[in-house]
């Protein structure tokens, strides 16, 4: 079965939430508040960034941002992310949370 790009990307950036859920509430409250990596996906170059902001209602915002470059300053970004509640629990971020980092 032959995978698209986006496809392969979509699945790198749900691993990558996946990765960091399990990781749990108080060790992600510990992760740097920026962290990148440069990968080749499909043989395309990417940069992954994730991102971990503090709200301020105490809870947590992470983010994972997948870029490729396609032309100069012209790309594609996919985000998704989760909010670490006061709790601990996981929940969806409203879109609108994410709009800073597409």
């Amino acid at each position: 079965m032959v995978t698209s790009l986006q496809d392969e990307i979509a699945t790198l950036g749900q691993a990558r939430l996946i990765a960091i859920k399990s990781l749990g509430p108080t060790a992600i409250r510990q992760l740097p508040k920026v962290e990148s990596e440069d990968l080749t996906v499909c043989g395309k170059k990417v940069a992954v960034t994730v991102y971990r902001d503090e709200l301020p209602d105490d809870r947590l915002l992470v983010v994972v941002q997948i870029y490729r470059n396609i032309f100069f300053s012209y790309g594609r970004m996919f985000v998704v992310g989760f909010v670490v509640e006061r709790d601990g629990s996981f929940s969806e971020p409203e879109p609108k949370m994410l709009w800073d980092y597409t």
